[in-house]
């Protein structure tokens, strides 16, 4: 997980670089006596981000301007599906700058164990065998649903696909099983590309 969200923040910030030297070539455009606030850490250039995996094929286009913070509508494990995001720039913000949330949902949500919430007599319980303890540790997808709903974030689930990819090529096509579109081996095979098969 941990991996993971450091890649994120790493796409996010080559994002940044970029999107400085975008706003600082404008202000080369500036015709002479204009004020420019040469303050870029405030500014951004984009106003829509999509983050999206590269290991993983998708089996359609995304508009990434179709709504304000959307996620794929699968495989949410009692949080919000962790594999791509889209939406206005200060919420993509939010969901590729994780790291800036673990103190808020360590203090805020996340479940410390005290000696005696650890024993149910002289058993000792494993956040594994109880789901009420397992529910509230670091688990990427519960992290996302806290970090985004901290933030007021109105989230739209959207009906995409994405199933990832190994090496061979081989598609973990049972991904998006509980769509119902993607149901069925004779539906999976519909969104495959051409040269291979199942």
């Amino acid at each position: 997980m941990i991996k993971q969200w450091n890649s994120i923040k790493g796409v996010w910030d080559l994002m940044r670089q970029n999107e400085v030297r975008l706003l600082m070539e404008q202000r080369l455009n500036i015709p002479a006596g204009e004020n420019d606030n040469n303050d870029y850490s405030q500014r951004h250039y984009y106003d829509q981000v999509g983050l999206f995996r590269s290991d993983v094929f998708y089996t359609k286009h995304i508009d990434i301007f179709d709504a304000n913070a959307a996620l794929p509508n699968f495989h949410h494990f009692t949080g919000y599906n962790d594999r791509l995001f889209y939406g206005k720039y200060d919420y993509a913000k939010l969901w590729a700058n994780r790291f800036d949330f673990v103190d808020i949902f360590d203090k805020k949500y996340m479940f410390h164990f005290k000696k005696k919430q650890m024993f149910q007599g002289n058993k000792m319980i494993f956040p594994t065998k109880h789901p009420s303890l397992m529910k509230l540790g670091y688990h990427s997808e519960r992290f996302v649903k806290k970090l985004l709903n901290h933030y007021n974030v109105t989230v739209e689930l959207k009906n995409i696909c994405v199933w990832r990819v190994r090496s061979g090529p081989r598609f973990i096509v049972n991904d998006c099983k509980e769509m119902k579109k993607f149901s069925t081996l004779k539906a999976v095979s519909e969104h495959l590309p051409p040269e291979l098969d199942i």
